[in-house]
């Protein structure tokens, strides 16, 4: 099971790909280019998609659009990672798919529950 991890930071993807690591089946696939994560989605599903605001073009919002716009990635979790509590940012986030978000830092063991919580969702939804 492939989960996507977009920053453009090498630091946070070293930390996702450990956290990917303590998921059961998982394999952590890292991009720095928001871009080159929307080609790989093209290609591939991924169990869960987990995309930075702050990247450079394009950003969060409009990866999440993209993203969503793809033929069968409508129901594929997709949680966005913001460095603030921006309210506004978050229901325009919603609005265009996201279905979770993490606040940085990202707290390990959260992130973990949250994206076990979102394997388990996604696996009895394909059941």
């Amino acid at each position: 099971m492939n989960v996507i991890f977009v920053d453009d930071n090498e630091i946070n993807l070293s930390i996702y790909r450990g956290i990917a690591g303590q998921l059961p089946g998982c394999k952590a696939v890292c991009y720095t280019s928001s871009a080159e994560a929307l080609e790989w989605c093209r290609k591939n599903e991924p169990e869960i998609v987990v995309v930075d605001y702050n990247m450079p073009a394009p950003d969060g919002l409009e990866f999440i659009r993209i993203f969503r716009s793809m033929p069968d990635r409508q129901g594929i979790p997709l949680i966005m990672i913001t460095s603030a509590a921006d309210e506004e940012l978050r229901n325009k986030a919603l609005a265009l798919g996201a279905n979770d978000f993490f606040t940085k830092p990202v707290n390990i063991v959260e992130c973990l529950a949250r994206l076990r919580s979102l394997l388990r969702l996604r696996e009895a939804a394909n059941g």
